[in-house]
């Protein structure tokens, strides 16, 4: 297996340069690990100490942490001083955190690794976010979203402006599907600007801002900057504060498609989160396009799944029929004896049609907001998750911690 290394200016770092500084066995523990990982499609590694002597290191697949080895002492700190060097990060200081990042290739595949670092009791913890361009560029086709879902998502990228929020908990894919929007956006007649924090991947073709608080480069200031840049479509990693909602609801009225994430439960509470932060009903009303809320939800392991019958209180949980069969979690060696493997991502898509519109602008309460987006055809994330379990493809534990993360009433009774 070969690698090659950059630093944090993505230049190539000489292999035989680095292994004159450290010793040759971290040097392949490293390689041997991040090769793992990515093997394994893991989005994070975490080397930490367990003890004054013990550490070890964890992959999270699918969403779970799962250890991979543990090692001696020294050659955690061997392991550490290899991976600061990569990211250009320094190796004498151990009371502060520090980030960076560094790529890595191996079999003509070019991986990006951003590098957390901050100090524990024992010694620093380190995390690394592995960044696939192969599996976290994908087409909006490939997303998982139903026909009809996916036609409401192309209708709202085919408006010359407006608002449209993508939603949902930390690590559901928001990331990865405002990445595909863009790239679908992505042509010679557009100017695309993004302010992120931190950019995730560098798209061709696409004018990409890194925030940096240090010198006051937020994602208000930022996206200030981009209005006076002629840009078409703006994308802003996170709606954080009402400075930048308001910004953000400015610019889509007058003559931009923006683009943007949002931290809420589902589709329906993302606007109730906008006005409360202070943006005008009859200004967001006329500005917002389209709702994409998201959650990611792990299968069932085709290799061990197990049918059962399904219990009283089962059937109460989401109106599941008498007598129904369904399938649960067993595990097996393919799937690390979880019962899971791989993730699949489950959407709401609220567009906004005139009756939202005037809903928003008058007020409605929740309620009357919710049966008409339900008439407009959004489809909940419980109905969502029902759908998955009967269809087998996940399990009812799955889907109760799933729908753990809002407020959906879980009953479809």
């Amino acid at each position: 297996m070969k690698y090659r290394f950059w630093s944090v200016e993505k230049k190539a770092v000489s292999e035989q340069g680095q292994d004159e500084a450290q010793d040759n066995r971290f040097v392949k523990l490293v390689n041997s690990i991040i090769r793992f990982a990515v093997q394994k499609k893991a989005s994070d590694i975490h080397f930490e100490m367990l003890n004054p002597e013990k550490m070890r290191v964890r992959i999270r697949i699918d969403g779970e942490l799962v250890t991979t080895m543990e090692v001696a002492r020294k050659d955690y700190f061997g392991m550490i001083s290899r991976i600061k060097i990569l990211s250009g990060l320094d190796i004498s200081e151990k009371r502060r955190p520090q980030d960076g990042s560094f790529c890595f290739e191996t079999e003509g595949r070019k991986i990006d690794l951003r590098v957390s670092v901050v100090p524990t009791v024992y010694s620093e913890k380190v995390v690394l976010r592995v960044l696939d361009a192969q599996t976290f560029l994908i087409p909006v086709k490939e997303l998982g979203l139903s026909f009809e879902n996916e036609q409401r998502v192309r209708g709202m990228l085919n408006q010359a402006n407006g608002l449209i929020l993508v939603t949902g908990p930390t690590g559901c894919g928001k990331t990865t599907t405002l990445y595909s929007l863009l790239k679908e956006k992505n042509t010679q007649a557009l100017n695309i600007i993004t302010i992120e924090d931190p950019v995730e991947f560098h798209l061709e073709g696409i004018n990409q801002i890194p925030v940096n608080e240090r010198v006051g480069l937020g994602f208000s200031e930022g996206l200030r900057a981009i209005l006076r840049q002629d840009p078409n479509v703006i994308m802003v990693g996170e709606i954080r504060d009402e400075e930048t909602a308001a910004t953000a609801v400015r610019a889509a009225i007058t003559g931009h498609l923006v683009l943007s994430t949002l931290h809420t439960n589902d589709a329906l509470s993302t606007v109730t989160r906008l006005l409360d932060m202070g943006a005008a009903d009859y200004l967001l009303s006329t500005a917002l396009r389209g709702i994409i809320a998201q959650r990611l939800l792990r299968k069932l392991c085709p290799h061990c799944k197990s049918a059962y019958t399904i219990t009283e209180a089962e059937r109460g949980l989401f109106a599941f029929e008498k007598e129904q069969v369904l399938y649960r979690a067993a595990g097996c060696e393919k799937c690390r004896h979880t019962g899971y493997l791989g993730r699949k991502g489950i959407f709401e898509v609220l567009c906004l049609n005139q009756s939202l519109r005037e809903a928003i602008h008058s007020g409605a309460s929740y309620e009357q907001f919710h049966s008409l987006a339900r008439g407009n055809g959004l489809v909940q994330f419980s109905q969502l998750v029902r759908n998955e379990i009967l269809n087998g493809v996940t399990d009812v534990t799955e889907g109760l911690r799933v729908m753990s993360y809002g407020n959906d009433e879980t009953s479809m009774a």
